[in-house]
């Protein structure tokens, strides 16, 4: 992704609920389907997003405990779709 291009992606709907949740540069829903949420990003929205499902990922279950699973896989998928985008 350039630094100064806002993108517009699919990316699951639970981590980036949790992300926005906490008031973090979350960019905008653009709208939902039955495969999560398409959402504009603007580049800070883009790499805080990246940061924060990192690390979700890196600390994993062993760190926030199972309850945590669902969260930590949608974590993973967002950085998937995030590295797809870029």
């Amino acid at each position: 992704m350039a630094d100064q291009e806002n993108v517009t992606l699919r990316i699951p709907e639970r981590f980036y609920r949790d992300h926005a949740d906490r008031d973090l540069p979350s960019g905008r829903i653009v709208s939902e389907t039955s495969k999560g949420l398409v959402v504009e990003l603007d580049p800070e929205a883009f790499k805080d997003l990246l940061s924060d499902a990192q690390f979700y990922v890196d600390m994993g279950v062993g760190a926030f405990g199972p309850e945590f699973l669902g969260l930590i896989s949608s974590a993973r998928a967002t950085i998937k779709a995030l590295e797809e985008a870029s």
